[in-house]
This record gives structure tokens, C-alpha cells and sequence, in this order.
């Protein structure tokens, strides 16, 4: 692939269901990078946010730059992703018919834009300079506070006919789960760090987190057998997953991808249950991730091309 330049400012913008991360770079190589995380206050919509977005890039910019300077930008965020609004997206409320190509250029008025899904992206990143690069077949698995994963095949990640390639928080466990028609996500509900961080506030009416499940589970038993058995749930629908595409690696990413907890039970599984276990890895960069595969794929679309 050739080099890609960067012909003046890009930035890349993440965002999440509590915050979004910004990045800008500058210089003829994009080496000088500059980073800042701001809260995405999801009750509060889109446009407010979008306004903050706005307000910080110029700031990341600095004295004699600006936005109409900015050459690529990459955005991306939770859902899928249509030029008429961000679909299954429940943790961004409001999103449904936002046309976030359309605001985006607004902001960046001379700017290639592009925008994609927010796991997707990290998985671009680590096809090109994570664990995934040179893997003909693999998967990014994202635990957080949502659960989805990407595929990638020789580099490329698939996005599916609708955009929905690898959004296995919809996954049913049971028969009678009423599931997506009914704005359920059956797995998403049972294992990701919303469901423990739900279950950890109803157990100690505190401002607890997906960690603080974790700690529960080993001074309670009774607590404990819970948290095992949905987290066993999970890493056997991962399991299915991979018998289902056969991937070389998966590298697991999201906040949830630190707690040991969590990446034995996976190996585990795979080890037992998958005709040919992938090797499984954690990502090298948790959180940041999408960050950077929204600037690779904001470099990718000015220089398309081997």
C-alpha cells in the first residue's frame, strides 16, 4: 500500500455512549497529534454535542488553523450507520434521523468525510497496525458498555448487506427471546458492561460499575453463580461465532477486555468448543482503538488505492 499523506489537518472524532474522543493532526505527515475527550451527555441529543465537538476541534486546531482547513475527517460512532440516520444505537438516543455525513461536512466545510461504525472502524485499525494485520481471517470482539464485533478478511471489513455484519448483541439465547422487533438484544442484555453495570447498581444501590460486578461476584456466591452463568453465555455464543467463520485470531477490545475475568472465559471456550481455536488476544489499545481507525479510514479515503 502506498504511503498515505496528509495534505493538511485531519481530525477523527469517536463517539461513545459517555464520551467522545477527538483527535487532530498537523503537519505535511501528520505526525503532531493532539488529543482530547469530552462528554457525550447522550440525554441531552445530538446537536448539543455535535456544537462541543465543534468548539474543541477549533481549540485542538490552534492559533492560525481552522475547521474550513481541515482536509479529512473521520467520525465514527455506535449503530448502524445510513445516510439518513444511525440505527440500533440505544445508548445515543436521538440519533435515528440524524444525517451525520451531512452535519459533519457542515462542520468540516472542504473536508473528505467519512463515517462508519465505531467497532468496525477499531477493527480497521488493528487490520492495519494492530494484531489483525497480515490475518487472512479474524475478528475484533468489542466489550463494553455495548457488545458487538467485526470481521476481516484479507484486510477488509465486512459490513454485511444492511451495515450489520458482526452486531451480535442481537443474538437470541432462547426460543422465545422476542429479540430486535421488540428493541430487545438478548446477549447485549445478558453480558456487556451495561447489563453488569446494572446489576451491580440494583445489588448496592451505589454508583457501581461492570467492575464492581466482578467484586461482587467473588465475596457472593449466590451473586457469583449469576455473573458465571451469563458470562458463560457469552463466551459460548463467541464460540459459535468462531465455528461459524473460522477465524485465524480474535483480539478483544472495550473496557470489559481488562478484567481477567472475561478473556479466560473466552479461551477457555474456544479452546474447548471450536474445531480449530483461533488464537485470542487483547487489543493493544482498548479504548482508542476506533480513535484511530476514524483517521485511517479518513487517510484512506484521500488516498485510495494500492
Amino acid at each position: 500500500m502506498k504511503a498515505l499523506a496528509s495534505p493538511g489537518p485531519m481530525v477523527a472524532v469517536d463517539i461513545g455512549g459517555t464520551k467522545t474522543a477527538l483527535l487532530v493532526t498537523g503537519g505535511a505527515d501528520g505526525s503532531a497529534r493532539r488529543t482530547e475527550r469530552i462528554p457525550t451527555r447522550p440525554e441531552e441529543g445530538p446537536h448539543p454535542l455535535f456544537a462541543r465537538i465543534a468548539d474543541t476541534v477549533d481549540a485542538l486546531l490552534g492559533p492560525g488553523a481552522e475547521r474550513a482547513d481541515v482536509r479529512g475527517a473521520g467520525l465514527v460512532c455506535p449503530g448502524i450507520v445510513t445516510e439518513t440516520g444511525v440505527l440500533f444505537a440505544p445508548h445515543t438516543p436521538g440519533w435515528e434521523e440524524l444525517r451525520v455525513r451531512r452535519v459533519a461536512a457542515a462542520l468540516f466545510p472542504r473536508a473528505a468525510i467519512t463515517v462508519m461504525n465505531d467497532v468496525k472502524a477499531a477493527a480497521l485499525a488493528e487490520a492495519r497496525e494492530g494484531r489483525l494485520a497480515g490475518v487472512g481471517h479474524g475478528i475484533y470482539l468489542n466489550v463494553g458498555t455495548g457488545l458487538s464485533c467485526a470481521l476481516v478478511v484479507g484486510g477488509t471489513v465486512l459490513t454485511g448487506e444492511n451495515g450489520a455484519a458482526g452486531e451480535i448483541g442481537y443474538q437470541v439465547l432462547d426460543p422465545a427471546d422476542t429479540g430486535v422487533r421488540e428493541d430487545r438484544a438478548p446477549l447485549e442484555e445478558a453480558f456487556s458492561g451495561a447489563a453488569l453495570t446494572a446489576l451491580a447498581r440494583a445489588r448496592t444501590g451505589e454508583d457501581a460499575t461492570a467492575g464492581t460486578a466482578f467484586e461482587l461476584a467473588a465475596a457472593e456466591a449466590g451473586f457469583g453463580a449469576e455473573i458465571h452463568d451469563r458470562l458463560g453465555r457469552f463466551a459460548a455464543a463467541v464460540a459459535n461465532l468462531a465455528i461459524a467463520f473460522d477465524p485465524a485470531r480474535i483480539v478483544v477490545g472495550g473496557g470489559m477486555a481488562r478484567h481477567d475475568e472475561v478473556f479466560t472465559a473466552l479461551a477457555a471456550a474456544l479452546e474447548r468448543l471450536v474445531p480449530f481455536p483461533p488464537t485470542l488476544l487483547r487489543s493493544r489499545t482498548y479504548d482508542d482503538a476506533a480513535l484511530t481507525g476514524a483517521l485511517i479510514a479518513a487517510r484512506e479515503a484521500l488516498s485510495p488505492g494500492p
